[in-house]
Protein backbone atom coordinates (compact mmCIF):
# COMPACT_ATOMS: atom_id res chain seq x y z
CA UNK A 1 0.00 0.00 0.00
CA UNK A 2 2.86 2.38 0.76
CA UNK A 3 4.49 1.47 -2.38
CA UNK A 4 1.01 2.77 -4.00
CA UNK A 5 1.30 6.30 -2.56
CA UNK A 6 4.96 6.42 -3.27
CA UNK A 7 3.90 6.09 -6.84
CA UNK A 8 0.94 8.66 -6.84
CA UNK A 9 3.42 11.22 -4.98
CA UNK A 10 5.92 10.45 -8.08
CA UNK A 11 3.33 10.40 -10.77
CA UNK A 12 2.04 13.87 -9.16
CA UNK A 13 5.77 15.47 -9.00
CA UNK A 14 6.45 14.69 -12.84
CA UNK A 15 3.48 15.44 -14.32
CA UNK A 16 3.43 18.52 -12.29
CA UNK A 17 6.94 19.39 -14.15
CA UNK A 18 5.32 17.90 -17.32
CA UNK A 19 2.69 21.52 -17.55
CA UNK A 20 5.04 23.75 -16.27
CA UNK A 21 7.61 22.82 -18.83
CA UNK A 22 4.29 23.30 -21.77
CA UNK A 23 3.51 26.42 -20.21
CA UNK A 24 6.59 28.17 -20.56
CA UNK A 25 7.81 26.34 -23.86
CA UNK A 26 4.22 26.14 -25.63
CA UNK A 27 2.74 29.60 -24.60
CA UNK A 28 0.47 29.32 -27.80
CA UNK A 29 -0.91 25.95 -26.85
CA UNK A 30 -4.97 26.06 -27.28
CA UNK A 31 -6.45 26.67 -23.53
CA UNK A 32 -8.52 23.50 -24.12
CA UNK A 33 -6.00 20.95 -24.43
CA UNK A 34 -3.61 22.34 -21.28
CA UNK A 35 -6.81 22.14 -19.13
CA UNK A 36 -7.62 18.18 -20.46
CA UNK A 37 -4.20 17.68 -19.72
CA UNK A 38 -4.30 19.66 -16.10
CA UNK A 39 -7.58 16.89 -15.74
CA UNK A 40 -5.71 14.19 -16.93
CA UNK A 41 -3.51 14.43 -14.24
CA UNK A 42 -5.53 15.42 -11.60
CA UNK A 43 -7.38 11.87 -12.46
CA UNK A 44 -4.45 9.91 -12.55
CA UNK A 45 -3.45 11.23 -9.08
CA UNK A 46 -6.74 11.00 -7.55
CA UNK A 47 -6.69 6.72 -8.92
CA UNK A 48 -3.32 6.31 -7.33
CA UNK A 49 -4.41 7.29 -4.00
CA UNK A 50 -6.83 5.43 -4.01
CA UNK A 51 -6.65 2.16 -5.92
CA UNK A 52 -4.31 0.75 -2.22
CA UNK A 53 -8.33 1.49 -0.55
CA UNK A 54 -9.55 -0.81 -2.26
CA UNK A 55 -10.11 -4.24 -0.82
CA UNK A 56 -9.58 -6.95 -3.52
CA UNK A 57 -11.21 -9.50 -2.01
CA UNK A 58 -14.31 -7.03 -2.71
CA UNK A 59 -13.80 -7.28 -6.17
CA UNK A 60 -12.80 -11.00 -6.47
CA UNK A 61 -15.92 -13.43 -7.07
CA UNK A 62 -16.68 -17.06 -6.59
CA UNK A 63 -19.61 -19.29 -7.88
CA UNK A 64 -21.29 -20.62 -5.52
CA UNK A 65 -21.37 -24.13 -6.28
CA UNK A 66 -24.94 -26.26 -5.17
CA UNK A 67 -24.32 -30.06 -4.76
CA UNK A 68 -27.23 -32.36 -5.01
CA UNK A 69 -27.53 -35.28 -2.71
CA UNK A 70 -28.26 -38.35 -4.89
CA UNK A 71 -30.40 -40.43 -3.48
CA UNK A 72 -31.87 -43.02 -5.50
CA UNK A 73 -33.84 -46.31 -5.40
CA UNK A 74 -30.75 -48.14 -6.54
CA UNK A 75 -28.99 -46.63 -4.00
CA UNK A 76 -31.01 -47.61 -1.06
CA UNK A 77 -30.67 -50.89 -0.10
CA UNK A 78 -33.93 -51.00 1.62
CA UNK A 79 -35.48 -49.43 -1.64
CA UNK A 80 -34.04 -52.26 -3.08
CA UNK A 81 -35.40 -54.87 -1.36
CA UNK A 82 -38.63 -53.37 -1.63
CA UNK A 83 -38.89 -53.57 -5.27
CA UNK A 84 -37.38 -57.05 -5.50
CA UNK A 85 -40.04 -58.34 -3.63
CA UNK A 86 -42.72 -56.94 -5.84
CA UNK A 87 -40.79 -58.30 -8.88
CA UNK A 88 -41.01 -61.87 -6.77
CA UNK A 89 -44.71 -61.11 -6.14
CA UNK A 90 -45.18 -60.52 -9.91
CA UNK A 91 -43.23 -63.12 -11.12
CA UNK A 92 -45.76 -65.80 -8.61
CA UNK A 93 -48.58 -64.17 -9.75
CA UNK A 94 -47.82 -64.23 -13.16
CA UNK A 95 -46.76 -67.53 -13.19
CA UNK A 96 -50.05 -69.49 -11.74
CA UNK A 97 -52.26 -68.71 -14.85
CA UNK A 98 -48.95 -68.87 -17.36
CA UNK A 99 -46.45 -70.76 -15.81
CA UNK A 100 -43.72 -69.95 -18.90
CA UNK A 101 -44.38 -66.32 -18.05
CA UNK A 102 -41.46 -63.78 -17.82
CA UNK A 103 -41.56 -60.09 -17.78
CA UNK A 104 -39.65 -57.05 -17.04
CA UNK A 105 -40.57 -53.51 -16.65
CA UNK A 106 -41.44 -51.41 -19.77
CA UNK A 107 -39.63 -48.31 -17.02
CA UNK A 108 -38.17 -48.63 -13.97
CA UNK A 109 -40.63 -47.44 -11.58
CA UNK A 110 -39.53 -45.42 -8.59
CA UNK A 111 -40.43 -47.57 -5.37
CA UNK A 112 -42.78 -44.69 -3.90
CA UNK A 113 -45.22 -44.99 -6.83
CA UNK A 114 -45.53 -48.44 -6.47
CA UNK A 115 -46.29 -47.72 -2.62
CA UNK A 116 -49.04 -45.13 -3.16
CA UNK A 117 -51.13 -47.87 -5.76
CA UNK A 118 -50.44 -46.22 -8.93
CA UNK A 119 -50.00 -48.10 -11.70
CA UNK A 120 -46.25 -49.42 -14.04
CA UNK A 121 -46.58 -51.16 -17.15
CA UNK A 122 -44.81 -54.39 -17.47
CA UNK A 123 -43.68 -56.42 -20.83
CA UNK A 124 -44.84 -59.94 -21.13
CA UNK A 125 -43.44 -63.18 -22.61
CA UNK A 126 -44.60 -66.36 -23.35
CA UNK A 127 -48.21 -64.98 -21.75
CA UNK A 128 -50.25 -66.44 -24.41
CA UNK A 129 -51.47 -63.12 -26.68
CA UNK A 130 -51.01 -60.81 -23.86
CA UNK A 131 -48.21 -58.58 -24.29
CA UNK A 132 -48.16 -56.50 -21.10
CA UNK A 133 -49.95 -56.10 -18.14
CA UNK A 134 -50.80 -52.98 -15.73
CA UNK A 135 -48.98 -53.43 -12.16
CA UNK A 136 -50.41 -51.98 -8.72
CA UNK A 137 -50.87 -52.63 -5.17
CA UNK A 138 -54.28 -52.24 -3.30
CA UNK A 139 -54.79 -50.31 0.09
CA UNK A 140 -54.27 -53.62 1.24
CA UNK A 141 -51.15 -54.26 -0.08
CA UNK A 142 -52.60 -57.10 -2.85
CA UNK A 143 -51.13 -57.25 -6.41
CA UNK A 144 -53.43 -56.18 -9.20
CA UNK A 145 -52.48 -57.20 -12.96
CA UNK A 146 -54.20 -55.90 -15.70
CA UNK A 147 -53.67 -58.07 -19.06
CA UNK A 148 -53.10 -55.97 -22.23
CA UNK A 149 -52.40 -57.26 -25.85
CA UNK A 150 -50.54 -54.50 -27.08
CA UNK A 151 -50.05 -54.39 -31.09
CA UNK A 152 -48.82 -52.25 -33.61
CA UNK A 153 -51.26 -51.66 -36.58
CA UNK A 154 -48.75 -52.10 -39.62
CA UNK A 155 -48.24 -56.30 -38.00
CA UNK A 156 -50.02 -58.50 -39.36
CA UNK A 157 -52.21 -61.17 -37.05
CA UNK A 158 -49.74 -63.11 -34.70
CA UNK A 159 -50.03 -66.98 -35.06
CA UNK A 160 -51.66 -69.04 -32.78
CA UNK A 161 -49.92 -69.07 -29.60
CA UNK A 162 -47.94 -71.81 -29.10
CA UNK A 163 -50.16 -74.26 -26.14
CA UNK A 164 -49.21 -74.04 -22.59
CA UNK A 165 -49.59 -76.44 -20.08
CA UNK A 166 -52.79 -75.47 -18.19
CA UNK A 167 -52.81 -73.28 -15.31
CA UNK A 168 -53.22 -74.93 -11.55
CA UNK A 169 -54.20 -71.98 -9.91
CA UNK A 170 -57.99 -71.39 -11.00
CA UNK A 171 -58.37 -68.53 -8.76
CA UNK A 172 -55.62 -66.46 -10.52
CA UNK A 173 -57.22 -68.07 -14.25
CA UNK A 174 -60.42 -66.13 -13.47
CA UNK A 175 -59.06 -63.13 -11.88
CA UNK A 176 -56.52 -62.70 -14.87
CA UNK A 177 -57.77 -64.23 -18.07
CA UNK A 178 -61.61 -65.93 -17.18
CA UNK A 179 -63.36 -62.97 -15.09
CA UNK A 180 -63.09 -59.98 -18.40
CA UNK A 181 -64.17 -62.14 -20.97
CA UNK A 182 -67.14 -63.58 -19.38
CA UNK A 183 -68.19 -60.65 -18.40
CA UNK A 184 -68.28 -59.02 -22.19
CA UNK A 185 -69.86 -62.14 -23.15
CA UNK A 186 -72.30 -62.27 -20.66
CA UNK A 187 -73.11 -58.69 -20.99
CA UNK A 188 -73.77 -59.18 -24.86
CA UNK A 189 -75.75 -62.41 -24.36
CA UNK A 190 -77.75 -60.71 -21.22
CA UNK A 191 -78.71 -57.90 -23.98
CA UNK A 192 -80.05 -59.95 -26.33
CA UNK A 193 -81.95 -62.06 -24.20
CA UNK A 194 -79.55 -65.28 -23.50
CA UNK A 195 -79.59 -66.79 -20.02
CA UNK A 196 -76.87 -69.34 -20.32
CA UNK A 197 -73.76 -70.31 -22.12
CA UNK A 198 -71.42 -73.19 -22.28
CA UNK A 199 -67.65 -73.84 -22.06
CA UNK A 200 -65.97 -77.33 -23.61
CA UNK A 201 -62.50 -78.46 -22.59
CA UNK A 202 -60.36 -76.53 -24.94
CA UNK A 203 -62.00 -73.62 -23.95
CA UNK A 204 -64.31 -72.43 -26.43
CA UNK A 205 -67.18 -69.98 -25.30
CA UNK A 206 -70.67 -71.13 -27.38
CA UNK A 207 -74.55 -70.63 -27.59
CA UNK A 208 -76.47 -73.02 -28.85
CA UNK A 209 -78.93 -72.03 -31.58
CA UNK A 210 -81.33 -75.35 -33.33
CA UNK A 211 -78.62 -77.60 -31.93
CA UNK A 212 -75.78 -75.94 -33.73
CA UNK A 213 -72.80 -74.94 -31.29
CA UNK A 214 -71.87 -71.21 -32.11
CA UNK A 215 -68.41 -70.14 -30.71
CA UNK A 216 -68.55 -66.79 -29.29
CA UNK A 217 -65.32 -66.18 -27.91
CA UNK A 218 -62.24 -69.00 -27.32
CA UNK A 219 -60.11 -69.30 -23.56
CA UNK A 220 -56.05 -69.41 -23.07
CA UNK A 221 -55.11 -72.25 -20.70
CA UNK A 222 -58.52 -73.16 -19.50
CA UNK A 223 -58.44 -75.37 -16.87
CA UNK A 224 -58.34 -78.87 -17.20
CA UNK A 225 -61.54 -81.33 -16.07
CA UNK A 226 -59.74 -82.03 -13.05
CA UNK A 227 -60.14 -78.41 -12.15
CA UNK A 228 -63.43 -77.83 -12.77
CA UNK A 229 -65.19 -78.80 -9.30
CA UNK A 230 -63.07 -75.72 -8.36
CA UNK A 231 -63.48 -73.80 -11.04
CA UNK A 232 -67.69 -74.18 -10.17
CA UNK A 233 -66.96 -72.86 -7.21
CA UNK A 234 -65.51 -69.70 -8.12
CA UNK A 235 -68.40 -69.27 -10.98
CA UNK A 236 -70.59 -69.53 -8.27
CA UNK A 237 -68.54 -67.10 -5.97
CA UNK A 238 -68.86 -64.30 -8.49
CA UNK A 239 -72.82 -65.14 -8.70
CA UNK A 240 -72.81 -67.48 -11.63
CA UNK A 241 -74.52 -70.83 -11.48
CA UNK A 242 -72.65 -73.67 -13.05
CA UNK A 243 -72.98 -77.31 -13.56
CA UNK A 244 -71.18 -80.29 -15.45
CA UNK A 245 -72.88 -81.87 -18.25
CA UNK A 246 -71.64 -84.03 -21.17
CA UNK A 247 -68.13 -82.94 -20.73
CA UNK A 248 -69.06 -78.91 -21.30
CA UNK A 249 -69.18 -76.54 -17.83
CA UNK A 250 -72.44 -74.90 -18.29
CA UNK A 251 -73.15 -71.41 -16.99
CA UNK A 252 -76.19 -69.89 -16.33
CA UNK A 253 -77.50 -66.02 -14.96
CA UNK A 254 -80.40 -63.90 -14.13
CA UNK A 255 -82.20 -66.74 -12.64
Amino acid sequence: MKHMHKKGHTFFKIFTGILLIIAIFFRGIDTRIFLALVLFGLIGTLLLALLPKISVSSLSWKPKIHRHSQNTDDDDPVQAALLCQFSHRITDKLRSAYPQALWDWEKQPDVQRILSGKSNRICLKDAAEYTHAEVNLDTYGSIHLQLLKIQELSRSQASEATKKEPPVNCDSWYELVGENVLNQIITDLNARGYESLSINENGDVFITENDTPIVKDHFQNFPGKKHWTELIAIFQKNELQAQETDNVLVLTWGK
